[in-house]
């Protein structure tokens, strides 16, 4: 017989075509000439978090890696974590313990700082400390006392008063946010990030079983970060992993198309490169090419 309960957990079903990096293109006529469509997906060297930090921890980042040394990856991350009611029990547990393998898990010349919120919100340091064994320390144990005794749940001040602040050179903005995604103001909240993801990059975790994914899903996506869903502790490391991985993720913010014969052959590109803010790995690039008559 058909078991007729009701789901009550998320399920996430990941799949891989094989291609979804290949290059390709189109191309189709037009009035002054022809028009190509050119999809791509940057390449990039990079290395990987765990790996990063396994040697390190044998002191020998530069010896493995050569240029690519990890010891020299700085940011400021800034954690923001959901004190509200509904993140009461077990929700709360989990996203602590997300929050101190964050912590532990930074690269070893970046910043850090905490923000807590519910129906009001507060920066745990005034301005973002040095990551240091002194400085963590002190912090793992203000995030050990953390509790959801914020009442309600406003997750648009915090993040607004997080990108009002003014950022460090060669230190980008990493902001993480940590939630069970219940509030009553989304589009709001998906309005502010990306208004200011030329500010911060914005990465989102759902705590919980029946987190809602609306704001997981599309705060990632408009703040061209990544997103995770935690539901259980044994969950956590991972995705705790590949979230860092994500934001250590190599960009450029300058780059040119070109070919062989290029001004003569082409007219335009749109958008045109140079107005584009960076490009991140794995993230596909789509190019409209016009091309002049009698190319």
């Amino acid at each position: 017989p058909l078991n007729e309960e009701a789901p009550n957990r998320d399920f996430i079903v990941y799949f891989q075509n094989g291609q979804e990096q290949e290059p390709s293109s189109m191309i189709t006529p037009t009035e002054s000439g022809y028009c190509a469509m050119v999809n791509f997906v940057p390449e990039f060297e990079s290395v990987k978090v765990d790996d990063a930090y396994a040697a390190l921890q044998m002191q020998s980042a530069k010896e493995v890696y050569g240029d690519a040394d990890m010891t020299k990856t700085r940011g400021e991350y800034i954690f923001v974590i959901d004190r509200s009611g509904s993140m009461s029990g077990s929700r709360m547990e989990m996203a602590k313990s997300a929050l101190t393998l964050f912590l532990k898990s930074l690269p070893v010349h970046s910043k850090y700082n905490v923000v807590s919120f519910g129906n009001r919100f507060d920066f745990l340091h005034n301005e973002s400390q040095a990551y240091n064994k002194k400085n963590l320390e002190n912090t793992l144990l203000q995030v050990e006392q953390m509790s959801a005794n914020y009442g309600g749940t406003n997750i648009y001040n915090p993040l607004k008063a997080v990108f009002s602040k003014q950022s460090q050179k060669k230190f980008p903005r990493y902001c993480f946010l940590l939630t069970d995604g219940a509030v009553s103001n989304t589009n709001n909240v998906l309005a502010l990030i990306k208004n200011n993801n030329h500010r911060a990059r914005t990465f989102t975790i759902g705590i919980g079983n029946g987190c809602s994914p609306e704001l997981i899903k599309k705060g990632a996506e408009f703040g061209k970060g990544h997103c995770e869903f935690v539901e259980q502790n044994n969950d956590i490391m991972g995705k705790v992993i590949s979230l860092l991985e994500s934001s250590m993720s190599p960009c450029v913010d300058d780059f040119t198309l070109s070919a062989d014969n290029f001004d003569n052959v082409v007219e335009s590109i749109s958008p045109n490169p140079a107005t584009l803010p960076f490009m991140l790995r794995d993230e596909a690039a789509t190019f409209f090419v016009f091309l002049r008559k009698g190319f």
